[in-house]
This record gives C-alpha cells, sequence and structure tokens, in this order.
C-alpha cells in the first residue's frame, strides 16, 4: 500500500530544520561578519560621510545592547515563574550568549580595527606604499604660526596581483577557466580566437594560462566645478582576468584594482615607476616555472601574462610611448598623417607600424628632447619589457571613450543641429518629447538619455552633448526610432547616422526580432 506523502508539509520540515542547524551553529563571529558587512557597504557609497557611519555604529550598538539585556531578564524573570533553577550552568551558558551578542561591534568599531579583522578571518589584500620620490612643502608650525618648509614623501598604493591571484583562483574558479573553449570557427568574440593568441609564446606551452587586460582611467575625487579641481585627481588601474566566463567578468567583482597614484605624480615620475612593481609580477608569471598556489594542500602551478591595455586615447599614447594624438602621426597603430586619413579609408593603404621599426625609432627618438615627429615615437614603453607584450600589436581600441564619448557625440550633435536648426525637420521640443516618452526596454530604462538643451546644441566650440557614455549608447541605437519618421527618404546625413551604426555592429539591435538560431544571421537579413 503506497503512502501519500504531503511535499508542503516536508518542505516546511525541511525549512524548519535548516533553520534550527543555521540558529545553532550561529555564532558571535558569525554576527560580527554581518556587521562588518554592512560598515563596508556603507563606506562603498560616496554619499555617506564616515561621520555618518559612525553614528550608525554607536546607534546600532545601543539598540543591540538594550534589546538582549531587556530580552534576557524577561527569560529568566520567565523561568523563574515556571521554578527553572537559573543558576543552572545550562541556563548560565544561555545568559552569556545573550551577553556576548550584546555588542556585534567588539574588535571592529575602528577602521585599524575593521582592517586587522578583514586581513585576519577575510584573507584581505592590503595594498603596498610605494615611495617614488619627495617634494617640499610650506606647512604651518603650530606653535610659532609660521609657515616652514617640509619634505614630503610622494608614493602610490600597489595591490599586489600574484596575492590577488591566490585568492581569486578558488578551485571552482580555475575549474571554470579550464572548461573554457574558443569560439566555431570564424567567429571572433575575444583574444583567444584570434591570431595573436594562437602566434603567442605562452600559449602555446600553456594554452590555459592567464590573460590579463589592464585598464587605465583618472577620477576627479573633489568637486569638479570647485577650486581644488586636479589637486586631488587620481590615476587608477585596474585588470580583469580574460578567462573567465563573459557573464562573469561584465560583474564588478571580477574587476581588480593594480594602483592608485596621483595624476599630477604620473605628469612628474611617468608611467615606469608606477607599473615596475606590476610587470615584476608578470615576469613571474611568464616565467616557465610559474607561480605555485596552495589550496587545502595541493599546490597549483600557474602561468599567465599581459595581452592587452586599454585606456582612452590620450593615456594609451601616454603609456605606449607615443606623441599625443593631437600630433601629424596620430595613430599608434599604422604611420597615418592628418592628411592620408582625408584621403584613404582602407587598412591596405597605410603602413602598419612593427615591432623592430618601432624599436628602432625609440631609440632615435631618445636623442631628442621631445620625441621623433617624423615617426610619432616619444618614448619606450615600460610594458614592452613583458616577454609577450608589445605596444604596436596592442590591438585594443576603446569602444567606449573612442566612439561613445568621441565619434558618437560628434557626429550626433552635427546631425541633430542640422536637422532641428537648419533643415527643420523636427523641432527639439519634439525631439525631447520623444526622448522622454519612448518606450526603452529594461536595459536601456536605467540609461536612457537627458533631454537636450538648445544652448548646448547650438554649441559649435565643443562637441559634447551631456550624455554618460551609456547614455549615448542608448541615444545613437534609438534615434532613427526616435527621428526617422521625420526625415525625408534618401538624406544623405541621415545615411551618415546609419552608416556609423553599421560600423558599430547594432544597427538592427532595436530594429529586429532576432532570429532563433545565432546573432550574424540576424543582422544579416
Amino acid at each position: 500500500m503506497a503512502m501519500h506523502v504531503d511535499p508542503v508539509s516536508d518542505h516546511d520540515d525541511d525549512l524548519e530544520e535548516e533553520e534550527e542547524n543555521y540558529a545553532e551553529t550561529f555564532s558571535i563571529d558569525n554576527l560580527k561578519q554581518l556587521a562588518l558587512s554592512m560598515i563596508m557597504k556603507l563606506k562603498s557609497t560616496a554619499a555617506v560621510p564616515f561621520t555618518v557611519i559612525e553614528h550608525v555604529i554607536r546607534g546600532t550598538k545601543v539598540m543591540f545592547q538594550d534589546t538582549l539585556t531587556t530580552l534576557k531578564h524577561n527569560m529568566l524573570h520567565v523561568m523563574q515563574m515556571h521554578e527553572v533553577d537559573t543558576t543552572s550552568d545550562d541556563v548560565q551558558r544561555l545568559c552569556a550568549k545573550f551577553s556576548s551578542f550584546e555588542n556585534p561591534y567588539l574588535g571592529i568599531e575602528t577602521p585599524r580595527q575593521q582592517i586587522n579583522y578583514m586581513v585576519d578571518n577575510l584573507m584581505l589584500v592590503l595594498p603596498k606604499e610605494i615611495a617614488l620620490g619627495t617634494r617640499v612643502d610650506q606647512v604651518e608650525d603650530r606653535i610659532t604660526g609660521e609657515y616652514v618648509p617640509k619634505v614630503v614623501t610622494e608614493t602610490f598604493q600597489y595591490i599586489p596581483v600574484l596575492d590577488v591571484l591566490k585568492l581569486v583562483l578558488k578551485p571552482e574558479v580555475q575549474g571554470l577557466i579550464d572548461r573554457e573553449k574558443t569560439s566555431p570557427p570564424g567567429y571572433l568574440r575575444g583574444f583567444q580566437d584570434g591570431q595573436q593568441y594562437q602566434q603567442h609564446g605562452i600559449f602555446k606551452t600553456h594554452p590555459k594560462a592567464l590573460r590579463l587586460q589592464l585598464f587605465y582611467d583618472d577620477v576627479e575625487v573633489t568637486n569638479p566645478l570647485g577650486s581644488k579641481t586636479g589637486i586631488h585627481k587620481l590615476g587608477l588601474f585596474y585588470y580583469t582576468i580574460q578567462n573567465l566566463p563573459f557573464n562573469v567578468n561584465t560583474s564588478m567583482n571580477s574587476v581588480f584594482l593594480l594602483a592608485v597614484c596621483y595624476t599630477s605624480d604620473i605628469k612628474k615620475y611617468g608611467f615606469q615607476p608606477i607599473l615596475d612593481p606590476f610587470i615584476k609580477e608578470i615576469k613571474q608569471l611568464e616565467s616557465d616555472s610559474g607561480v605555485k598556489l596552495h589550496w587545502d594542500g595541493s599546490v597549483c602551478e600557474v602561468h599567465g601574462t599581459l595581452v592587452s591595455y586599454s585606456t582612452d586615447t590620450l593615456a594609451a599614447h601616454e603609456l605606449l610611448g607615443f606623441l599625443s594624438p593631437s600630433a601629424n602621426l596620430l595613430c599608434r597603430l599604422c604611420k597615418a598623417t592628418r592628411e592620408t586619413i582625408q584621403i584613404y579609408f582602407e587598412e591596405d593603404d597605410f603602413e602598419q607600424r612593427e615591432i623592430d621599426d618601432h624599436d628602432d625609432s625609440v631609440e632615435a627618438a631618445a636623442l631628442l628632447r621631445n620625441g621623433d615627429s617624423g615617426t610619432g615615437v616619444r618614448t619606450s614603453c615600460s610594458l614592452n619589457n613583458l616577454q609577450n607584450f608589445h605596444c604596436v600589436t596592442n590591438y585594443n581600441l576603446d569602444v567606449m571613450h573612442d566612439m561613445l564619448e568621441g565619434v558618437c557625440p560628434y557626429e550626433v550633435k552635427l546631425l541633430l543641429n542640422h536637422f532641428t536648426f537648419s533643415e527643420q525637420f523636427f523641432t527639439l521640443s519634439k525631439l525631447n518629447q520623444r526622448i522622454r516618452s519612448f518606450h526603452y526596454s529594461k536595459t536601456d530604462k536605467k540609461n536612457k538619455p537627458t533631454v537636450l538643451a538648445s544652448d548646448r546644441l547650438r554649441n559649435s566650440k565643443d562637441h559634447k552633448l551631456a550624455q554618460k557614455a551609456a547614455q549615448m549608447w542608448c541615444l545613437v541605437r534609438m534615434l532613427p526610432l526616435l527621428v526617422g519618421d521625420l526625415i525625408p527618404q534618401g538624406n544623405i546625413h541621415y545615411s551618415l547616422l546609419l552608416l556609423l551604426l553599421q560600423c558599430m555592429d547594432i544597427i538592427y539591435a532595436p530594429l529586429v526580432a532576432f532570429k532563433s538560431n545565432c546573432l550574424p544571421e540576424a543582422l544579416d537579413c
């Protein structure tokens, strides 16, 4: 005879058992980690001052103490009413547990205590402070009130790559790397699908070696309209591990900070002293022996290298050793001039930069004060000291800076200015009304463009539209849907917009329903 089992009842029993097990194993360390997690989330929110965090700590500490003290006294009162011996060892242990939970911030109340706890218990990788040089500042003497010279050491913060990899490359993460596969023939989705990977020395011997991609950008930490603009501007280096799946690498948790320095120090000392510790560690990964990581008694040998460097055009030229993008030879991949780019438009029409020729140009530029305008080379690139990286083979152009913050606002502003004020196909008010009322997708809704101001659109001195990169991406893709019905068919200016979208491979994304098989076929329709 079959016995009937109530699945809902069984599920409730399982939940009760899990809750009971969790309650039995929950300790003050678990509570402390929850409290520390809350503090770190508050600290990561720029709008929350540290003084507010201190108030939160003191306030919740009092709440815990008053609540648990009240509950403990109520519990003892009920026990006495039921004639339970409150002096027994079991009751005393329970009371001690109440007392231990009264202060969840014990040992983590100050910033120093928080850092020490994370180092000891949560494997926090601390940055190293490395000196670059010194400068002389004028500081006020607290006794005399006079300003006296003081020698100040200029430093930057460096987070060791190998220490981070030891933390990140857990067995389950290494499993993701080992299961990585190349794309089907005819598809180019990443570095692993290209010729550089196939011809790369380290990947021939170690196909699963780590592929690191380095990034650099500036950040202004003060009010951009204030008097201190530029003084506290920081340069940030960070990197990703390309071997990880795309869905993992799109998370901010997979972007690892490498170094933080003052932008003014980069202008003074250059990139080399800041990148030297990084280069030294990458050379260890590139060596035949690699780096050995220890996990639960097992040893794992890890190899890796730097495969690309990505940043805006100006920073790319500075770090890679080329003259400014405003120079006559403006490209770091070929020897195009400002005259030839107006005449030729195919890759075969330009002389590509070669490694040997570039190294000779570096030697010639070293004899000149401001670099060699004949070759576009200013100085050597410190990253070229790595075995498998060279600045002229860094075929990595940043689509965000070059397109979404460069070409797209430049072209879209000219087009909208022409359509609204010259051709008068539509008014700016009508365009803004459509931008506001357009039915954006769930993904685009949080990055929908802001309305456009007339004075900004008429301003011919700059080529900005006051849109963030993600907003610009949304605007340029949706523009045919926003104004396409208002522009006469065959308009040559509108065709420039369509050509731009085709070059970005996104013209059909908002316009057609993708076929069920694959994206390229949908784009061919």
